[in-house]
Protein backbone atom coordinates (compact mmCIF):
# COMPACT_ATOMS: atom_id res chain seq x y z
CA UNK A 1 0.00 0.00 0.00
CA UNK A 2 1.51 3.24 -0.69
CA UNK A 3 -0.02 7.26 -1.09
CA UNK A 4 0.78 9.79 -3.63
CA UNK A 5 1.35 13.32 -3.60
CA UNK A 6 1.00 14.64 -7.98
CA UNK A 7 2.23 18.09 -8.88
CA UNK A 8 0.82 19.72 -11.63
CA UNK A 9 2.80 22.34 -12.79
CA UNK A 10 2.12 26.38 -13.89
CA UNK A 11 4.84 26.78 -15.92
CA UNK A 12 7.10 24.90 -18.87
CA UNK A 13 10.58 25.24 -17.22
CA UNK A 14 12.06 22.40 -14.79
CA UNK A 15 13.82 23.12 -12.14
CA UNK A 16 16.87 21.68 -11.16
CA UNK A 17 17.62 18.93 -8.70
CA UNK A 18 19.83 21.18 -6.61
CA UNK A 19 16.70 23.86 -6.40
CA UNK A 20 14.51 21.20 -5.63
CA UNK A 21 16.68 20.21 -2.69
CA UNK A 22 17.55 23.44 -0.95
CA UNK A 23 14.01 24.49 -0.99
CA UNK A 24 12.82 21.50 -0.07
CA UNK A 25 15.04 21.27 2.67
CA UNK A 26 14.44 24.78 4.03
CA UNK A 27 10.55 23.97 4.10
CA UNK A 28 11.20 20.83 6.28
CA UNK A 29 13.83 22.16 8.36
CA UNK A 30 11.16 24.95 8.78
CA UNK A 31 8.39 22.57 9.72
CA UNK A 32 10.70 21.04 12.34
CA UNK A 33 11.42 24.02 14.24
CA UNK A 34 7.69 25.16 14.21
CA UNK A 35 6.98 21.66 16.03
CA UNK A 36 9.79 21.81 17.97
CA UNK A 37 11.65 18.93 16.46
CA UNK A 38 15.68 19.46 16.71
CA UNK A 39 16.34 17.84 13.36
CA UNK A 40 17.90 19.19 10.09
CA UNK A 41 18.96 16.83 7.73
CA UNK A 42 19.94 17.10 4.51
CA UNK A 43 18.57 15.15 1.26
CA UNK A 44 20.02 13.15 -0.99
CA UNK A 45 18.77 11.82 -4.15
CA UNK A 46 19.79 9.49 -6.80
CA UNK A 47 18.06 8.12 -10.05
CA UNK A 48 17.16 4.41 -10.43
CA UNK A 49 16.22 1.82 -13.46
CA UNK A 50 12.98 0.60 -13.43
CA UNK A 51 14.19 -2.43 -15.37
CA UNK A 52 17.03 -3.57 -13.23
CA UNK A 53 17.51 -1.02 -10.02
CA UNK A 54 20.72 -0.07 -11.10
CA UNK A 55 21.41 3.22 -9.46
CA UNK A 56 22.77 6.66 -11.41
CA UNK A 57 24.43 9.13 -9.42
CA UNK A 58 22.56 12.53 -10.10
CA UNK A 59 23.98 16.67 -10.96
CA UNK A 60 22.78 18.09 -8.73
CA UNK A 61 22.51 21.03 -11.53
CA UNK A 62 20.52 19.15 -14.41
CA UNK A 63 16.58 19.98 -14.50
CA UNK A 64 14.57 17.63 -12.52
CA UNK A 65 13.56 15.00 -15.61
CA UNK A 66 14.12 11.75 -16.88
CA UNK A 67 13.14 8.86 -18.96
CA UNK A 68 10.40 6.80 -18.00
CA UNK A 69 12.14 3.94 -17.39
CA UNK A 70 14.05 5.80 -14.53
CA UNK A 71 12.49 7.22 -11.14
CA UNK A 72 13.93 9.40 -8.46
CA UNK A 73 14.80 7.98 -4.70
CA UNK A 74 14.95 10.51 -2.45
CA UNK A 75 16.34 9.74 1.48
CA UNK A 76 17.38 11.76 4.71
CA UNK A 77 21.03 11.24 6.09
CA UNK A 78 20.37 9.47 9.02
CA UNK A 79 17.15 8.01 8.15
CA UNK A 80 16.65 4.88 6.85
CA UNK A 81 13.48 4.21 3.60
CA UNK A 82 12.99 6.97 1.27
CA UNK A 83 10.64 8.12 -0.98
CA UNK A 84 10.29 8.00 -4.84
CA UNK A 85 9.32 10.68 -7.18
CA UNK A 86 8.00 9.35 -11.12
CA UNK A 87 7.01 11.36 -13.90
CA UNK A 88 3.23 11.09 -15.39
CA UNK A 89 3.12 11.12 -19.27
CA UNK A 90 -0.34 13.39 -19.55
CA UNK A 91 -2.20 14.08 -22.82
CA UNK A 92 -4.91 17.01 -23.90
CA UNK A 93 -8.00 14.81 -23.04
CA UNK A 94 -6.50 14.12 -19.23
CA UNK A 95 -6.23 17.67 -18.93
CA UNK A 96 -10.15 18.39 -19.49
CA UNK A 97 -10.85 15.46 -17.45
CA UNK A 98 -8.67 16.71 -14.42
CA UNK A 99 -10.31 19.81 -14.54
CA UNK A 100 -13.81 18.31 -14.55
CA UNK A 101 -13.04 15.87 -11.56
CA UNK A 102 -11.61 19.00 -9.49
CA UNK A 103 -14.97 21.28 -10.66
CA UNK A 104 -16.89 18.77 -9.60
CA UNK A 105 -15.67 17.70 -5.90
CA UNK A 106 -14.39 21.31 -5.48
CA UNK A 107 -16.96 23.75 -7.67
CA UNK A 108 -15.39 27.36 -5.67
CA UNK A 109 -12.13 26.19 -7.62
CA UNK A 110 -13.65 27.63 -10.64
CA UNK A 111 -12.29 31.16 -9.23
CA UNK A 112 -8.90 30.37 -8.66
CA UNK A 113 -7.13 31.39 -12.01
CA UNK A 114 -3.98 29.36 -10.86
CA UNK A 115 -4.95 26.54 -11.89
CA UNK A 116 -6.61 27.65 -15.28
CA UNK A 117 -2.96 28.50 -15.89
CA UNK A 118 -2.24 24.65 -14.82
CA UNK A 119 -4.84 22.79 -17.40
CA UNK A 120 -2.95 25.16 -20.09
CA UNK A 121 0.44 24.21 -19.01
CA UNK A 122 -0.50 20.42 -18.83
CA UNK A 123 -1.43 20.55 -22.60
CA UNK A 124 1.61 21.86 -23.16
CA UNK A 125 3.93 19.93 -21.59
CA UNK A 126 2.41 16.90 -21.28
CA UNK A 127 3.85 15.42 -18.07
CA UNK A 128 3.49 16.10 -14.31
CA UNK A 129 5.42 14.28 -11.60
CA UNK A 130 3.93 11.73 -8.34
CA UNK A 131 5.73 11.52 -5.24
CA UNK A 132 5.32 8.01 -4.08
CA UNK A 133 5.82 6.86 0.01
CA UNK A 134 5.16 3.45 0.72
CA UNK A 135 3.78 1.97 3.86
CA UNK A 136 5.60 1.44 7.12
CA UNK A 137 8.52 4.69 6.48
CA UNK A 138 9.85 6.52 9.03
CA UNK A 139 8.00 9.32 10.36
CA UNK A 140 10.69 11.63 8.77
CA UNK A 141 10.09 10.32 5.28
CA UNK A 142 6.10 10.64 5.95
CA UNK A 143 7.11 14.61 6.04
CA UNK A 144 9.64 14.31 3.66
CA UNK A 145 7.43 13.35 0.86
CA UNK A 146 4.82 16.03 0.91
CA UNK A 147 6.84 19.20 1.11
CA UNK A 148 8.81 17.64 -2.20
CA UNK A 149 5.97 18.11 -3.26
CA UNK A 150 4.96 21.66 -2.30
CA UNK A 151 8.68 22.29 -3.32
CA UNK A 152 8.18 21.30 -7.03
CA UNK A 153 4.57 23.20 -7.22
CA UNK A 154 6.43 25.92 -5.98
CA UNK A 155 8.87 25.98 -8.33
CA UNK A 156 6.80 25.44 -11.34
CA UNK A 157 4.05 27.73 -10.32
CA UNK A 158 2.06 25.06 -9.74
CA UNK A 159 -0.61 22.45 -7.36
CA UNK A 160 -0.18 19.29 -5.28
CA UNK A 161 -3.32 17.57 -5.73
CA UNK A 162 -3.70 13.76 -4.06
CA UNK A 163 -6.90 11.67 -4.06
CA UNK A 164 -5.42 8.31 -1.96
CA UNK A 165 -5.53 9.49 1.06
CA UNK A 166 -2.25 10.93 1.27
CA UNK A 167 -3.76 14.31 3.40
CA UNK A 168 -7.56 15.38 3.45
CA UNK A 169 -9.25 14.89 0.73
CA UNK A 170 -11.07 18.03 0.97
CA UNK A 171 -8.04 20.05 0.57
CA UNK A 172 -7.00 19.11 -2.77
CA UNK A 173 -5.94 20.69 -5.11
CA UNK A 174 -3.49 23.45 -3.28
CA UNK A 175 -1.11 25.66 -4.09
CA UNK A 176 2.02 25.50 -2.21
CA UNK A 177 1.51 28.27 0.61
CA UNK A 178 -1.70 26.42 1.69
CA UNK A 179 0.00 22.95 1.46
CA UNK A 180 2.79 24.17 3.67
CA UNK A 181 0.48 25.45 6.17
CA UNK A 182 -1.60 22.48 7.04
CA UNK A 183 -0.01 19.51 6.31
CA UNK A 184 1.57 16.62 8.70
CA UNK A 185 -0.46 20.19 10.99
CA UNK A 186 -2.48 17.83 13.77
CA UNK A 187 -4.25 21.21 15.09
CA UNK A 188 -4.84 21.76 11.25
CA UNK A 189 -6.07 18.52 10.16
CA UNK A 190 -9.85 18.34 8.48
CA UNK A 191 -10.28 14.50 9.57
CA UNK A 192 -9.44 13.00 12.73
CA UNK A 193 -7.12 10.15 11.21
CA UNK A 194 -4.99 12.66 9.44
CA UNK A 195 -4.85 14.58 12.75
CA UNK A 196 -3.98 11.17 14.45
CA UNK A 197 -1.37 10.17 12.06
CA UNK A 198 0.34 13.62 12.17
CA UNK A 199 0.34 13.54 15.93
CA UNK A 200 1.64 9.77 15.97
CA UNK A 201 5.12 11.05 13.51
CA UNK A 202 5.92 14.37 15.44
CA UNK A 203 5.72 12.11 18.71
CA UNK A 204 7.83 9.67 16.77
CA UNK A 205 10.02 12.23 15.99
CA UNK A 206 10.23 13.91 19.53
CA UNK A 207 8.73 12.29 22.30
CA UNK A 208 9.36 15.67 24.02
CA UNK A 209 7.22 17.38 22.46
CA UNK A 210 4.13 19.55 24.47
CA UNK A 211 1.62 17.55 25.21
CA UNK A 212 -1.27 19.64 23.20
CA UNK A 213 0.77 18.18 19.87
CA UNK A 214 0.54 14.61 21.11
Amino acid sequence: MSTTFDVYPGNTSIPSFLSLKVLTELKLHGYFEQHGVAFDPQIDVRLISSDNREIHHVNLDDPFWWSENYYAWFTLNGVEGGTDAHILPLDEQWARELRSDWLCDHPQLEQTPELEQVYTTAQLLKRSWYFRRSIGQPAAINVLYGFLASALAELTEGVVDSNDGAWDFARFPALPQEFDRWYMNPQEALDSSSASWASACLTALSPTLPNHLQ
